[in-house]
């Protein structure tokens, strides 16, 4: 959190909503789960139904 307070002090932090599913990709596991919804759709996030 210390890291985040940096960012958002010299104003480098910048966020948006994400609607509809989510992965974080923070394991070998769900990085594998994003680049397979990713890869097939051209790379682009799929928009919300």
């Amino acid at each position: 959190m210390d890291r985040l307070r940096v960012y958002v002090s010299q104003k480098q932090l910048k966020y948006d909503i994400c609607v509809g599913r989510w992965t974080d990709a923070g394991t070998f596991p769900s990085l594998a789960e994003a680049n397979s919804t990713l890869l097939p759709n051209e790379n682009r996030i799929l928009e919300h139904e």
